[in-house]
């Protein structure tokens, strides 16, 4: 084992997180241990000591700057304390899993399940039950729900597993800073809008998640943007990126058809939820 300097100490754990982050993009290697006071953020080369310093006091004079969400995306990730100092790894839909809280893990279950039922011989019924109105002027009250149900169903693994790995990825560190009703209440307006301009354009006959995946992205994007999010950050690169591939999407360049107009609707729902999301005063 290396002997380690300590250098700083945090309450706040994702506070602690984004430092480390940081300093490991600068090339300052560090660990995080846990202890009464805290978590302390502990380096090795002790030549690096005052570079480390410098770099933390940058931190500590605009802790909002976009810079240390970046450098916590260059590492790839905003983990938990546990899944840091165990050095134990958790990899994809494991790792997501792990630092999710509950309603990002019920949700995802709930799609996990309906998937089952339909691979065992319910997708029939469910079909019936949850997929879009074919004649929305006809829609009873009691079947309201189904403006928003068809993104609980996928059509195969591949599809299931690509919704589910965003899903877990973007709503999963939402989660560390909005409330369930927040989350809830952003989803179904994701799912409401995105359902319904593809079903004006295209068909009723559609399904899967990706809508109000699209949602959650463009909000995390346009709310880190307004400095609404302390520890959630979307880079612009990645996100015009994204939007660009489902624009491509409309001249199917592999033949594959996708609900194109949902993933607009998606994208516009979520922005419109960030816009009009009253600006937080900075503490």
């Amino acid at each position: 084992m290396r002997p380690m300097t300590k250098i700083v100490t945090f309450s706040d754990i994702r506070a602690a997180k984004t430092v480390s982050d940081y300093l490991f993009v600068n090339q300052v290697e560090n660990e995080i241990s846990r202890d009464s006071s805290g978590f302390t953020i502990c380096i090795a080369d002790k030549q690096k000591f005052a570079r480390a310093e410098q770099l933390i006091s940058e931190f500590l004079s605009n802790p909002l700057d976009e810079k240390y969400m970046g450098a916590s995306w260059q590492r790839s990730q905003i983990d938990d304390f546990e899944t840091h100092y165990t050095q134990h790894k958790q990899h994809g839909l494991v790792r997501f899993w792990r630092r999710s809280g509950w309603f990002t893990k019920l949700s995802s279950s709930l799609l996990v399940f309906i998937f089952i039922l339909q691979l065992i011989g319910f997708h029939p019924w469910l079909y019936h039950y949850l997929s879009f109105p074919t004649y929305l002027h006809q829609i009873e009250l009691y079947q309201i729900y189904r403006l928003v149900t068809p993104a609980l169903m996928h059509g195969d693994w591949l599809h299931l597993l690509m919704n589910l790995g965003l899903w877990l990825w973007l709503i999963g560190h939402l989660e560390t800073e909005r409330k369930v009703s927040f989350l809830l209440g952003l989803s179904l307006f994701a799912a409401l809008l995105a359902h319904l301009l593809e079903a004006s354009f295209t068909t009723s006959a559609f399904i899967g998640l990706s809508g109000v995946v699209c949602g959650v992205l463009s909000y995390v994007w346009l709310a880190g943007k307004r400095k609404n999010l302390e520890y959630v950050y979307f880079p612009d690169v990645v996100f015009w990126s994204s939007s660009a591939l489902i624009l491509l999407g409309f001249i199917e360049p592999f033949g594959i058809k996708v609900a194109n107009w949902a993933h607009i609707g998606g994208l516009v729902a979520g922005i419109l939820f960030a816009y009009f999301e009253p600006i937080k005063k900075p503490s």
